[in-house]
């Protein structure tokens, strides 16, 4: 391959992970986003052949993560229009008569008539902010029932990854999560828990996650397939 090959290969991945892994892989993110998981001591000219060779299959997925990218953010903010909440889908109700921007009530999303235009962002800042006292509880739960420490918490809008250890013990979360069931947040939460003490992926790691959240394959399983739907 080219010089000038292997700087477009290079240029297509998003993110290039070297852990302690004895294979390759590549993923493709919900937004349609590169990432490749290499062993540490790979040559980068055998990651970016590799990363060549399915060409063709990253194309396709990449297709097919945009389509579905596309479908789950087509929300018009009307009256009637379902959005999702803890696994569930709640209506948007839309009205002068309340004093909130948007609040959440009795089984319904009610919005300001005001805040319609631009009712996207105030729909994330109203997950952003539950999501921060959800996950708050969550975390402290099991970091209590485990003994493993962290400092904080953030939420970001992060649309690739549900969650992400930062220095310090620092643990991100991308506020998308509160569209999912308790199970399925549950789950991340204890995913990322457990990077405080395994930074990779080894079977060291899924150890300490399988005997904090013993159902762990089924969540991890239902993310996989079905993570494009939580987003607005």
């Amino acid at each position: 391959m080219k010089q000038a090959d292997y700087r477009q290969v290079e240029k297509s991945i998003t993110r290039l992970i070297r852990t302690n892994r004895q294979t390759m892989v590549i993923v493709i993110e919900n937004d349609a986003s590169v990432t490749v998981r290499a062993p540490k001591r790979v040559p980068k000219k055998e990651i970016l052949d590799f990363v060549k060779s399915k060409k063709n299959w990253i194309v396709e997925k990449q297709r097919e993560a945009a389509l579905k990218v596309r479908q789950a953010r087509a929300k018009k903010f009307v009256e009637g229009e379902m959005f999702m909440y803890l696994g569930k889908q709640y209506p948007l109700i839309i009205t002068e008569e309340t004093n909130y921007a948007l609040k959440f009530s009795k089984g319904n999303f009610i919005l300001h008539t005001k805040c319609q235009p631009t009712a996207y962002q105030i729909f994330i800042n109203w997950y952003k902010k539950i999501a921060y006292k959800y996950l708050s509880q969550r975390i402290e739960y099991y970091s209590g029932i485990s003994g493993i420490k962290y400092k904080n918490i953030k939420i970001n809008s992060a649309q690739s990854r549900w969650g992400s250890c930062g220095l310090k013990g620092t643990i991100n979360f991308t506020w998308r999560l509160l569209l999912a069931s308790p199970n399925i947040i549950d789950y991340v939460v204890v995913h990322e828990l457990a990077h405080m003490k395994e930074l990779n992926h080894s079977p060291k790691f899924w150890s300490i996650v399988k005997s904090i959240y013993p159902d762990f394959l089924s969540a991890r399983k239902w993310l996989a397939d079905n993570g494009h739907i939580l987003n607005i």
